[in-house]
């Protein structure tokens, strides 16, 4: 490192520019900075700089950022941006009147991404130019080496950099001043203020103007940041006047909360002790601008982004004001975990239901549960369409829960599963004695165990008629008689159905009841299948990845593309599942992924060859038969000879 004594710019201005760039020179034949007299910090970043594999030929500073990414770098820093403005074009007019008008002042972010430049004349601004000293630059070590606004990205505190102690030789006939533009509550370094040129005279006077003009941006910057907050806390105001959540937070830019609808609350306390908590929030506040700007209309507002932590689902929706974000409405919803006792001991009730995290913003996804949550207040009858593993059984749970009978019982039924002799006295119930096998005591069935509460009825179309029979007249009396006996039983059960087949088709084939049919559809909600919202695979992937490892996962959009190639003829179950197996063996998740998708695609090719080659008969025979299985797809499997997967996937 540099020695304790160093020599001073101000001693002699000629001779210290003549002595750094002596040492300078011997820096870049040696690379090291043993013995050097300069400043240690410069020292340092010389280092640094040529650690990021800097050039010192480099002919100025890095032009980095496009037109879109300056739009996102613009709406993250409109505060900055808004509150500079007129002292900055002041300033200029400040330094004409005092003969250093040859000057450039660069306005960066924290990040010293260049975000304004002001030359008061053509001079200045060719001369700007040829610096690439344009928005868009990056003045940091990684991109441009020693600069003035990278010294102050180093150490926090005002600096001037003295020509030949600038890294790259194209700006060693170049001098400048940078102050920090800090948040005047946190201390978060907000933006770099710089007055740079050539052979500028940066004296201390210099140095203390330059410094007064930054702490006056960071007071016209709290102004800007009062309003805004008033602002956001007026929709605040307004939403929870309407709003039926949990909690509301009014988040502001700075991650902190202004306002809440309660003063106690555990997300309050996750909230200020979770870095974690607020870095998904900060990413998601990123993400609200990038949708912000890429509204195709001025008037429309980016989307509300939901995400879950294990016990709370939270929602929140960006407040704009005027060009720039005010800040985040943050509504927190409870997981909630409803208990019960059981009313008989031999009922096969659970005790603990949970509402499931149902994770997804694709515009299909949002209404159909939007739905489902708007008829769930309601008693009437729901019917939910959706291929295999796309996630009725959770909507049915979602319903559940925001019922006015999420504190009696949820008793969910496999039609499907349960033999077609057993199905009565599953659903309704025996006496006892009512048949060989039957308990002492008998049994309520399941639509008696979810009396007062909710039953589900999962793959309804396989239940057989005789069956449709007797529910549709439990449901239209509101009573049932249990097997084998004559003793009336009152009723009284809200009925979620779900199913992958087409009810209507059955019923116009008399082999779904059609009456029973109506009675049971009164709402009826389509859930989409993976394969139709892949804008959700990301978010689904990520949350997969944490439910089974406690951490998150990254995918770039490589991967993301890739892994659409596949059809996940299984859904959301599909993904979920190869996600646990990664978990469980400790392999990467995303290479996972790649590689179960790889496998797949292959096979997909093979079956659509075999089923293409096999003697099966045309399309329509081929669906004639699947309707003549009742649209059980097994058992159209084994009459055709292939795997049902292959079937899945052709259906498409």
């Amino acid at each position: 490192m540099g020695q304790n004594s160093h020599i001073n710019y101000f001693d002699n201005p000629a001779q210290y520019i003549k002595t750094v760039k002596k040492e300078w020179e011997n820096f870049i034949s040696t690379g090291s900075i043993s013995g050097l007299s300069v400043r240690n910090e410069i020292l340092k970043s010389w280092e640094q700089s040529l650690k990021n594999g800097i050039s010192y030929l480099q002919d100025g500073a890095k032009l980095v950022l496009d037109e879109k990414g300056m739009s996102k770098v613009y709406a993250k820093n409109s505060m900055l941006i808004s509150a500079s403005q007129p002292i900055l074009v002041e300033f200029a007019d400040m330094l004409i009147k005092r003969g250093t008008g040859g000057s450039i002042i660069n306005l960066c972010d924290g990040d010293t991404v260049i975000l304004k430049t002001l030359s008061s004349n053509s001079f200045a601004k060719e001369a700007a130019e040829s610096q690439h000293l344009l928005p868009g630059a990056i003045l940091s070590e990684q991109y441009s080496g020693t600069t003035g606004v990278a010294m102050v990205r180093n150490t926090l505190q005002p600096y001037a950099i003295y020509g030949s102690e600038h890294f790259s030789i194209a700006a060693k006939t170049w001098c400048c001043a940078a102050a920090p533009i800090r948040n005047i509550g946190t201390r978060e370094l907000m933006g770099i203020l710089s007055l740079t040129g050539e052979n500028l005279n940066v004296s201390p006077d210099t140095m203390g103007m330059i410094t007064f003009v930054a702490r006056t941006i960071e007071s016209e910057m709290y102004s800007e940041y009062v309003y805004r907050s008033n602002f956001l806390n007026e929709r605040f105001k307004e939403t929870i006047l309407r709003s039926k959540a949990d909690l509301i937070l009014a988040v502001d830019c700075d991650l902190s909360v202004i306002s809440s609808s309660k003063n106690q609350h555990p997300i309050l306390f996750d909230f200020y002790n979770r870095r974690d908590l607020r870095q998904d929030i900060k990413n998601l506040t990123e993400k609200a601008i990038e949708q912000y700007l890429e509204c195709s209309h001025p008037d429309q507002k980016a989307e509300t982004v939901t995400f879950s932590t294990f016990d709370y689902t939270l929602s929140f929706a960006p407040v704009f004001y005027q060009n720039g974000l005010a800040g985040v409405l943050l509504y927190v919803y409870p997981v909630q975990h409803i208990r019960y006792k059981s009313p008989d001991k031999h009922s096969a009730l659970p005790t603990i239901v949970n509402a499931p995290v149902l994770v997804g913003d694709h515009p299909a996804f949002l209404s159909a549960l939007e739905t489902a949550k708007s008829a769930a207040k309601t008693d009437a009858s729901i019917i939910l369409l959706g291929e295999t593993g796309v996630g009725k059984e959770g909507f049915a749970r979602t319903i559940y829960v925001y019922s006015n009978r999420a504190d009696k019982p949820f008793v969910a039924v496999n039609c499907g599963a349960i033999p077609k002799e057993l199905i009565g006295s599953e659903l309704f119930g025996y006496a006892p004695g009512a048949f060989t096998g039957a308990l002492s005591k008998g049994n309520p069935g399941k639509i008696e165990a979810a009396n007062g509460g909710t039953i589900f009825l999962d793959e309804l179309g396989e239940l057989p008629l005789d069956a449709q029979t007797y529910l549709l007249r439990a449901l239209e009396e509101k009573e049932l008689v249990r097997l084998g006996s004559h003793h009336i039983i009152p009723i009284d059960v809200r009925i979620i159905a779900a199913t992958n087949m087409d009810l209507q088709e059955m019923v116009k084939e008399k082999k779904f009841r059609a009456d029973l049919y109506y009675r049971l559809n009164v709402v009826e909600i389509k859930i989409p299948p993976l394969r139709e919202r892949f804008d959700d695979l990301a978010n689904l992937i990520s949350f997969f990845n944490t439910h089974y490892s406690g951490s998150g996962c990254v995918l770039n959009d490589a991967d993301l593309a890739y892994l659409t190639q596949y059809s996940w003829p299984g859904n959301v179950r599909e993904l979920k599942n190869v996600i646990h197996s990664a978990n469980i063996l400790g392999k990467d998740t995303v290479e996972s992924l790649r590689d179960y998708v790889s496998i797949h695609m292959n096979q997909e090719d093979k079956d659509k060859k075999l089923f293409n080659n096999k003697k099966i008969g045309d399309q329509d025979r081929i669906l004639e038969l699947i309707k003549s299985c009742n649209g059980n797809i097994s058992k159209a499997a084994k009459q055709l000879g292939v795997a049902r997967s292959t079937i899945y996937r052709n259906l498409k």
